[in-house]
């Protein structure tokens, strides 16, 4: 797992955390959403995973978009239903884009800050 991934309490709920901060290379973005999927999928099926996306100062391509948006969907095919994400950081063109993504994964939330996002994902109710 990446140094950028972690697992992180917050009022009592475990919540992945990936740290996209400052990426600026379109090749590391990419690596780390391999990352971030595969943490994902590695979780008992039937799980749904609380994601906190960080991502301030960070390249946003259309390749990260596209592969950002396959996230979901694998990891439902391998038993893994969407749970409740937050994406912290955004502005301007990559805000534009992650407004889109809302229109394909209904559980994306934004937040301004990391604090507002952990306290939204807490709230949220999963199996």
């Amino acid at each position: 797992m990446s140094d950028r991934i972690q697992w992180i309490q917050h009022k009592g709920k475990q919540i992945l955390f990936i740290d996209a901060a400052n990426l600026k290379v379109e090749d590391k973005f990419l690596q780390l959403l391999e990352d971030a999927e595969a943490t994902i999928v590695a979780q008992p099926k039937g799980h749904a995973v609380l994601t906190l996306f960080y991502s301030p100062n960070s390249l946003l391509t259309k390749a990260i978009s596209d592969r950002a948006k396959q996230i979901f969907p694998n990891a439902k095919t391998k038993g893994i239903p969407t749970g409740p994400t937050v994406w912290v950081g955004t502005s301007g063109f990559q805000k534009a884009v992650v407004q889109a993504l809302q229109y394909f994964i209904k559980e994306i939330h934004i937040s301004e800050t990391i604090e507002d996002g952990k306290d939204w994902l807490a709230a949220q109710e999963i199996d």
